[in-house]
């Protein structure tokens, strides 16, 4: 029977899903979860909403209220790498806009402003809508929202790559800035929802391990302050025979309700054919059989291998005018995880054939037949409803992923075709691509789902989910999934070296985070992103050294947007082609967070005969970044390709998704002339923070800034006054505020809040000596209270020569009476010395040899002995607080700085 509870989660799930009633299922789940228990596995079939997770954490969470809710403030639902869109971002990006937007849910506009309140009671802050939504592989991945209120529910979603990656303070992209902070925010406070579990079995082990990590920390005597992870797996296919442990599923009761009735016994019937093997001819014939469809208006999804064969039936729909007719290329689309962010995004929003194949809440037939040819991009993560599929043949469990694409929804006279295109003998590596070098367990795996679903077509071909079922079920079936790679153990020494996060670059005994987290296969090889910039040829040209490069990518980092990822190889195939076209060429490369620069010919595969060469370059590349000139070329229809010489459209500035206005522009020279539009198009508003990268001229003996030849801008807060600077005495005092705010609003024992104040008091005290204000356009007179903390411009930053601010702000604090005499004054001063990527475990001194040293130069005898005790302080902290936990402590002074700074304050 139906409790007051049931029925106020009813109201509340209706209000948040467009008025569906739960399934029996979700109101178990929800029991659960506000009683403060997350499963750790779910298995739940294909259709049944898995990513309703979000609504239902989001309702238990604003159930729980206060400042100590049950769960997590953060949920961190997870994708798998090869996923291109994901329901989950639609399903957050909703909720935001009924929050935001009450007034627009009906008749559910009292229930959403009731838990509109229950959050904002948990956000600490009426001003703003208590959820932040951001995504970190596409438009919101530059939002920062996540990030901007610790206190605040949040949903961040992204793959494991960039979540994963995060997670062990090495984010793809981050500076030294950004490692510690992202790491603390997905460390702590959050709930980890892993997507398809079953399809990325090392990252569930790596998941697993910082669990125990943390829980080990906290057995050993961490604070309770710290707020752990929990983890939660969400499947819908289980290899082989269910455990005995399996957390939550499907049970009798389920079973009544005649909508998942429907789906689960929604008609698939699969069938095979025979082709022939050789080069391309499997691409033919799964052209030719999915042609047969042509006048029947279905929707029929296209699967494939390798991206070549994707490419290769598209060509040969685009060719078919004759048959198709007129308009026959805007009647297929191509769907691959080789696809640059920008163009990914695009497809999602403005491709009709693409929006065609979503799942609606009913199924409507299509106007014309339309097809849309995937790799296994378009397996997970995305919920299509396509009428027929034809494909080649793969591991069963990316069979059973593909089969969940079709016929979703179920219903009276719905029936779907599987028709799976078989190869009789093996194909033409040079055809494989990145499958060439298969070794056998995976090609096993593959002719082992060729018997056992040959079976079923021989039995009548029912793949219905709940004939599926059965089958996945069968001892056998283990044998036929992906092979599991060989799982690197992530060990207590290795999130020690991970957490070293202000040493760049290579670190004896700090290995490439790639491999934890997806294992280590010779069928899944490493892969590398790359992204295209105007300037980079420009600043190869003037002399940018790799400090600049540092300090570019701090200010105007890498954006989803601006990436395309591929396997090492193929992308050494098309630099190839980029080289001998433009020998003598330079590019970026950036790997452990370090930039630097690299001929492109030495991470090319141009001579195949030169093993030592080309496995330097693939070292090189795996697992990194390779920013190009735009002027170069390389990408096709958004995707790689070195034989395109035209050049590449720079989308570094392209505006977020809800943003009407770009948010970040790059100024060329004295004239101030925009670097993507030299006739003047309309640039940033003048509310902006200014980083020059200034080559070219040294700077001159009387302190003089050498002329910037592009300056980086990057908006700030719609409040404040525009671009005005900000006296260091003003923003102290508003970081401070900011601080008190948050520590109440996340609910810190006393001395922590109180620590977390003092710290935003005297985080940025250093920057009232005299080479720091110089730097700041503010040369200091007699009057030190007008020393600034924010300038509406910035002189080069070489002229600081090395010099750290906070450094100066460390030495200050350790002297002061009220941080002295606290009890956790260690705390105090690391969040000071931490506040900008530095402390973890050091700060930079070169003196010896370049003259680079972060120490105060006012007070350099003293520098010595504080940077040994930085380094000191760190280690027993993060023994205390455990190493995420202690970076989730520092994250908190960071908010409240951006706070303060985005109140007008600085």
């Amino acid at each position: 029977m139906r409790g007051t509870q049931d029925l106020e989660f009813e109201r509340a799930f209706g209000a948040l899903t467009g008025g569906r009633r739960p399934f029996y299922w979700q109101t178990r789940l929800y029991r659960r979860l506000i009683g403060g228990e997350v499963p750790p596995r779910c298995t739940l079939p294909t259709g049944l909403g898995k990513t309703s997770v979000i609504p239902l954490w989001l309702i238990a969470l604003a159930h729980s209220g206060g400042i100590a809710p049950c769960l997590p403030r953060r949920l961190v639902y997870v994708v798998n790498r090869r996923t291109v869109v994901d329901q989950a971002t639609d399903d957050a990006e909703r909720l935001l806009n009924l929050l935001a937007h009450p007034n627009e849910a009906g008749e559910h506009e009292g229930t959403i402003c009731r838990l509109r309140d229950a959050l904002h009671r948990i956000a600490g802050d009426t001003a703003h809508v208590p959820l932040a939504v951001s995504t970190l592989r596409g438009e919101l991945a530059d939002n920062g929202d996540w990030k901007r209120n610790p206190a605040c529910p949040a949903i961040v979603v992204g793959t494991i790559d960039m979540i994963g990656s995060k997670l062990l303070f090495s984010g793809y992209g981050d500076g030294r800035y950004g490692r510690a902070h992202h790491a603390g925010l997905v460390g702590q406070d959050a709930l980890i929802v892993h997507d398809e579990a079953h399809l990325s079995p090392a990252f569930s082990v790596l998941l697993r391990s910082v669990e125990r990590e943390q829980r080990r920390d906290h057995s050993g005597g961490a604070p309770a302050t710290t707020r752990p992870i929990l983890v939660m797996e969400l499947s819908a296919t289980t290899r082989g025979r269910p455990s005995e442990d399996a957390a939550f599923g499907l049970e009798p009761e389920d079973d009544r309700d005649p909508i998942v009735t429907q789906r689960r016994t929604a008609r698939k019937t699969l069938s095979f054919l025979p082709c022939e093997g050789g080069k391309g001819e499997l691409a033919k014939a799964i052209w030719a059989r999915a042609l047969a469809y042509r006048d029947t208006a279905a929707r029929v999804l296209v699967y494939v291998r390798s991206p070549e064969d994707a490419k290769a039936v598209v060509d040969a729909f685009k060719s078919t005018k004759a048959v198709l007719g007129e308009g026959a290329e805007d009647r297929v689309c191509l769907l691959t995880g080789t696809l640059r962010g920008h163009e990914r995004d695009r497809m999602a929003k403005e491709s009709l054939v693409f929006l065609g194949f979503l799942s609606k809440k009913a199924w409507t037939p299509a106007a014309q037949t339309v097809y849309l040819v995937s790799t296994s991009a378009g397996e997970v993560g995305v919920d299509f409803d396509a009428d027929h599929i034809v494909c080649d043949l793969t591991t069963l469990d990316s069979m059973a992923q593909r089969l969940g694409r079709v016929n979703r929804l179920g219903g009276k006279g719905r029936s779907a075709e599987i028709t799976v295109i078989r190869e009789r003998v093996k194909t033409d590596p040079e055809r494989a691509g990145k499958r060439a070098k298969e070794p056998g367990r995976y090609e096993a795996a593959v002719a082992l789902t060729g018997d056992i679903l040959g079976a079923v077509a021989k039995a009548g071909g029912d793949v219905s989910p709940n004939a599926l079922a059965t089958v996945l079920q069968a001892a056998a079936a283990e044998d036929a999934f992906s092979p599991t790679p060989t799982i690197l153990p992530a060990t207590d020494i290795l999130f020690d070296s991970w957490a070293l996060t202000s040493i760049l670059g290579d670190l004896p005994g700090r290995p490439e985070v790639g491999p934890y987290l997806h294992g280590v296969a010779e069928w899944e090889p490493p892969e590398t992103s790359v992204a295209w910039r105007a300037e980079i040829g420009e600043l190869a040209m003037a002399g940018a050294s790799d400090d600049d490069l540092e300090a570019m990518l701090e200010a105007f980092p890498i954006r989803a947007a601006e990436r395309l990822k591929d396997a090492t190889g193929r992308v050494m195939d098309h630099l190839a082609f980029i080289a001998e076209r433009h020998p003598g060429a330079r590019a970026v490369l950036i790997k452990n967070g370090e930039p630097r620069w690299v001929e492109l010919s030495a991470v090319a595969a141009t001579d195949k005969n030169d093993k030592p060469r080309l496995n330097e370059a693939r070292r090189l590349l795996s697992f990194a970044t390779v920013l190009l000139p735009c002027e170069v070329g390389g990408l096709r229809h958004g995707m790689l390709d070195g034989e395109t010489p035209t050049p590449v459209e720079d989308v570094a500035e392209v505006s977020a998704a809800g943003q009407r206005d770009r948010q970040r522009v790059r100024v060329k020279g004295d004239e101030e002339s925009p670097l993507l539009h030299p006739d003047g198009e309309p640039t940033l508003p003048d509310r902006c923070t200014r980083c020059a990268l200034a080559i070219g001229e040294p700077a001159t003996e009387d302190g003089a800034a050498p002329r910037p030849t592009i300056e980086y801008r990057v908006a700030r807060a719609e409040s404040g006054e525009p671009g005005r600077p900000v006296l260091l005495s003003d923003h102290s005092a508003a970081v401070e505020a900011a601080a008190r705010q948050l520590g109440d609003a996340i609910g810190l024992p006393p001395d922590l809040a109180e620590a977390l104040v003092l710290a935003g008091r005297w985080h940025d005290k250093g920057k009232d000596r005299a080479r720091w204000q110089d730097y700041a356009h503010n040369p200091l007179s007699k009057d030190a209270s007008r020393a600034l903390a924010k300038s509406s411009r910035y002189r080069h930053w070489r002229l600081l020569g090395g010099y750290r601010h906070e450094f100066g702000s460390l030495i200050d604090a350790a002297a002061a009476r009220g941080v002295t005499s606290h009890p956790e004054r260690e705390l105090i001063l690391h969040l000071i010395a931490s506040h900008h990527g530095w402390a973890r475990p050091h700060f930079r001194h070169d003196g010896a040899r370049d003259g680079v040293s972060a120490y105060d130069p006012s007070r350099l005898a003293e520098g010595p002995s504080a940077a040994a005790d930085a380094m000191r302080r760190y280690a027993t902290l993060q023994r205390r607080f455990g190493r995420w936990g202690l970076a989730w402590l520092e994250s908190l002074l960071r908010a409240a700085d951006v706070a303060a700074s985005e109140g007008g304050a600085g």
